[in-house]
C-alpha cells in the first residue's frame, strides 16, 4: 500500500480545520496563514454587511411610549423619526 502525500491543498468548505487531514500534518506557519486567511475573509463579510445595512434607503424610525398622565390615566404615544 503506497502512502499518500499530504498537501496543503484548500480544504474543504463541509469540514472545519480540525478535522481535515492537511491541517493535522500541516506545519504551524500552513496553520497560522490559514486562520489568518478563515479571519480576513470573517472580516470582509462582517464590512460588507456593515455597508450594505448603513447604505440602505432612509427609512423610519417607529417606536411606542406609554405615559403616565397626573390623573392616573395612562397614553400610549406612537412616534416616528424620519432622517432624510
Amino acid at each position: 500500500m503506497t502512502q499518500r502525500k499530504r498537501t496543503l491543498a484548500r480544504p474543504s468548505r463541509l469540514h472545519g480545520p480540525v478535522w481535515d487531514s492537511w491541517y493535522v500534518g500541516a506545519s504551524s506557519k500552513a496553520k497560522r496563514r490559514y486562520l489568518m486567511l478563515q479571519t480576513l475573509r470573517l472580516l470582509r463579510y462582517a464590512t460588507l454587511l456593515l455597508a450594505v445595512t448603513a447604505c440602505s434607503g432612509p427609512a423610519p424610525l417607529k417606536w411606542e411610549e406609554s405615559v403616565v398622565l397626573p390623573d392616573g390615566r395612562i397614553v400610549v404615544l406612537k412616534r416616528e423619526q424620519h432622517f432624510d
